[in-house]
């Protein structure tokens, strides 16, 4: 009967090996008894030498019982060898370069287009996003009192547009228009206002843009999307809760 036996420090194996000799060799049935325990094949060796030197192993049986240990060391490597640990995961690499940096498993959006250095909304902002790297824009749309899809974040006009007339709107049909009049129209719901007569005149490029923008009026939907570049993307939330929209 052969015993490969590993334990976990060599300091264990000389006693384990003395007591499972003496065990071994009180089982009268098993006339020949062959023991090896140790940590390592090594280790096993000496113990069936030591068991040998006192008289209790036969020299054979420390032969028989090294190579069931060695058989076991041998084993249990072949099975961590088999499964090695899986790399680690590495994302797909994506080669992106832009002033912004290069990026990996990221979508750059730029709110209502790139609104830090231009009008928010503006036909301006949206270019300058893509000059910039983004991979899409977001822009808010309003509908007019004529049914016509714009970008607008706000209700009305006040915030983002001059409070004081454009010359192209005194030009334009409404000449009459006092400035206490344009005031009420920027305070009044878009949804109320026409836009080929009134939304698509207001100047809302200078006060935010200075100069550089201040041809910048409220484009339409359609003007903005013919801009995007091809393999971009852009987000529109509609605003006022208006389904007609959809």
């Amino acid at each position: 009967l052969g015993f490969g036996v590993e334990v976990a420090h060599p300091a264990i194996s000389w006693f384990c090996t003395q007591a499972l000799v003496r065990l071994m060799a009180a089982c009268k049935p098993f006339p020949l008894s062959y023991v090896a325990v140790g940590s390592g094949p090594l280790v096993a060796a000496c113990g069936c030498i030591a068991a040998f030197g006192v008289g209790w192993l036969h020299v054979s049986g420390a032969i028989v019982a090294t190579a069931c240990a060695l058989q076991w060391t041998l084993k249990s490597k072949r099975k961590s060898l088999a499964s090695p640990p899986a790399p680690p995961a590495t994302a797909p690499a994506t080669n992106v370069s832009s002033p912004l940096g290069n990026r990996k498993n990221m979508l750059l959006v730029a709110h209502r287009g790139l609104s830090h250095d231009a009008p928010e909304n503006t036909i301006a902002a949206v270019k300058l996003a893509f000059e910039n790297g983004a991979d899409g824009v977001e822009f808010d749309i309003q509908r007019s009192a004529d049914g016509e899809l714009f970008l607008l974040h706000d209700d009305t006009l006040k915030r983002t547009a001059s409070q004081e007339r454009s010359p192209c709107l005194l030009k334009h049909a409404q000449c009459d228009l006092s400035q206490e009049k344009y005031e009420r129209m920027l305070d009044q719901d878009v949804s109320e206002l026409s836009y080929w007569d009134f939304v698509r005149h207001v100047d809302i490029g200078s006060p935010l843009g200075g100069e550089e923008h201040a041809a910048e009026r409220p484009c339409l939907l359609r003007d903005a999307m013919e801009v995007i570049p091809d393999g971009c993307f852009a987000l529109c939330e509609i605003k006022g809760g208006d389904e007609a929209c959809v």
